[in-house]
């Protein structure tokens, strides 16, 4: 279903909206990492990070109620949004993505839509309504965008993956909750290779699956532990262009790196040498050599550059 501008919402979101959000909204003091691009007390709870075809850097201020736009060395341009369940406003928007166009697609989590806006932040479109059966979004989590412009959302609640068009129409979805392999532990991001595989990760599983195209299981890899390769409530994941995969390892504070096939590599945070200091991460975008953090915690976003950091 789609609603454009003026369409009007009430607020009714369950009360574990709040309970998800409340697990990484700390009290931590702002302390900046040398990777820093964007903080200083301009952010509140930033969750996800976007680049744009031009290269402008938009970012989900969760708490802020808003999308600020940056340039790709961190100057602050713009921001659109605020509070609010109606057109252009947000609640808690939680993840980005930008298509071929530079369209911006948010997700917000009390909503339960999507919506797409201009690249200066006009709104063009909404999709989505809270709901339970085929089509519809009880709290989504994460998407991307892939090559073809194709939408895929991550819904925690209803512990699918459902695809859309460029212009919101419901295609199809799969997954359904449950431990066993295809099925999902709160899924909380999702990205698609350029193979046009499909990586989730699980909150409750403490896993990341991958899937072909057509929602068919290929393999997982990831367990709960805070031990190397292990991962606690990973709440994002991203794939550079060599094909390793990024996750964000929110409850044991630091981003791991594995390869194509899903083997451990190493990884970034307070405990690894050189020293992160990673506190909550939660969304990752990946762009040219560099790995944007949303490092939810101290309320920055980084940036890390990969060939620097990567272990000969």
């Amino acid at each position: 279903m789609i609603g454009y501008a003026g369409k009007k919402k009430g607020f009714g979101f369950p009360v574990n909206v709040l309970a998800i959000v409340l697990c990484f909204v700390f009290s931590y003091a702002v302390s900046l990492s040398a990777d820093t691009l964007i903080g200083g007390g301009m952010l509140q709870q930033p969750s996800a990070i976007a680049q744009s075809p031009v290269g402008d850097l938009y970012v989900a201020d969760t708490l802020g109620s808003s999308i600020k736009v940056y340039s790709a060395t961190g100057e602050f341009k713009f921001k659109f949004g605020k509070r609010g369940n109606g057109a252009g406003e947000f609640i808690l928007p939680f993840d980005l993505a930008v298509n071929s166009r530079g369209e911006v697609f948010v997700t917000d989590l009390a909503s339960h839509r999507i919506q797409v806006f201009k690249p200066n932040g006009e709104i063009l479109y909404e999709f989505g309504e809270w709901g339970i059966a085929e089509g519809k979004l009880n709290m989504p989590f994460g998407i991307d965008i892939d090559s073809d412009d194709n939408v895929y959302i991550v819904d925690i609640e209803n512990s699918c993956v459902q695809i859309y068009s460029v212009d919101g129409k419901f295609l199809r979805q799969f997954g359904s909750a449950g431990p066993l392999e295809g099925q999902f532990g709160r899924p909380s991001d999702v990205v698609v290779s350029k193979g046009k595989d499909i990586l989730v990760a699980e909150l409750a599983n403490c896993r990341v699956q991958v899937f072909t195209s057509d929602g068919k299981f290929i393999r997982k890899f990831g367990q709960a532990g805070s031990s190397r390769g292990d991962l606690a409530e990973p709440k994002g994941i991203a794939i550079d262009d060599a094909g390793h995969i990024y996750v964000s390892d929110t409850g044991n504070n630091r981003i791991e790196m594995f390869n194509s096939k899903g083997n451990f590599m190493q990884f970034w945070g307070p405990d690894s040498s050189p020293r992160e200091n990673i506190q909550s991460p939660t969304k990752l975008f990946f762009a040219k050599n560099s790995l944007f953090v949303a490092n939810t915690g101290n309320n920055e976003i980084i940036e890390i550059n990969i060939l620097d950091r990567i272990k000969k």
